[in-house]
């Protein structure tokens, strides 16, 4: 009858701890969202055209945006000819990078601010 119990106890233990180790070891599942920045200041002029320039916003995203998930799978690519960001992030990164480049966004007095992220 100890037998048993033991059995039981050294089993639950090992289940716990192979699913405490399995939930710690997978990383949120990322998934791509294109964010139209058209509106933004983004755009660097010379002396004969102005050009789409997203660099800073991008550097500015990975700085402020959870920093270590850009290392673990989390991209940005500039979407040149559509003046769009592609963002491949978690759903709660996707959430801090809506807010952060909507908080950017000019304000027109007399209209509500809204959510442009898609």
């Amino acid at each position: 009858m100890k037998f048993m119990a033991l059995s039981g106890v050294a089993v639950a233990l090992l289940c716990s701890i192979t699913l405490f180790a399995a939930t710690e070891a997978e990383p949120a599942p990322k998934y791509i969202k294109v964010y139209n920045i058209v509106d933004l200041a983004v755009y660097r002029t010379d002396s004969k055209d102005t050009n789409f320039a997203p660099e800073v916003l991008i550097k500015y995203l990975e700085a402020s945006v959870d920093p270590e998930s850009w290392k673990h799978g989390g991209v940005i690519k500039s979407l040149k000819e559509k003046k769009s960001l592609a963002i491949a992030q978690n759903e709660r990164n996707h959430a801090a990078i809506a807010a952060a480049i909507d908080a950017l966004r000019p304000v027109v007095p007399g209209e509500a601010k809204e959510t442009r992220g898609n």
